[in-house]
Formats: structure tokens, C-alpha cells, sequence
């Protein structure tokens, strides 16, 4: 639960997700594959994180992470969707790119 927007931007400009162990950390994985062999790449660290728009009650937030690939320059961008109850701000969904 986060107290507004910004506080949930800077949360996730925070995420160590290399350092993870949970589910988010997937969103910021990429597969790479450099001669025939095949690997899972996390991100070390979310590279930025902004509010592209925000209501009363909603707010659309977009997060890039470069992960550390040989094969390819690879970037993951992930939108995050995140909606104002009476008290709080909860992440409701999310949605990898």
C-alpha cells in the first residue's frame, strides 16, 4: 500500500530486481541466448520510472530497466496501472512490454 502516486514511483525506482526474489523481478527478465546457449537475464536496477498520467483516482506509471544481455542491447518497459482506494494507493495490475 503507498500513500500516492509518487510514492509509488519512487517504490519501484527503488527495486533492486536482480536482488529479488519475488514475482516482479520476472517482469524485468529477458531471455538471451549467445552461441546456442540460452539464459534468464534480470535487470540489476530499475534505469527509470515516471508518471505518464494521473486522475483523482488513477495513474498510469512506465518503468525501463536495461538488462546486463551479451547476444543483444535489450530494454524491458513495463506499464503499471495503479488505483486510489478511500485511503491508499494499491498496485492493482501490471502488464509487461
Amino acid at each position: 500500500m503507498f500513500e500516492s502516486f509518487e510514492v509509488f514511483t519512487n517504490a519501484v525506482k527503488a527495486f533492486q530486481t536482480a536482488a529479488s526474489e519475488d514475482g516482479l523481478s520476472s517482469l524485468f527478465t529477458i531471455t538471451d541466448s549467445e552461441n546456442d546457449r540460452v539464459t534468464s537475464v534480470t535487470a540489476t536496477a530499475i534505469q527509470s520510472c515516471e508518471i505518464l498520467w494521473s486522475g483523482d483516482k488513477a495513474a498510469l506509471v512506465f518503468a525501463t530497466a536495461k538488462p546486463p544481455t551479451t547476444a543483444t542491447h535489450s530494454s524491458i518497459g513495463v506499464y503499471f496501472c495503479s488505483f486510489v482506494t478511500v485511503l491508499d494507493v494499491e498496485l492493482a495490475t501490471s502488464c509487461a512490454s
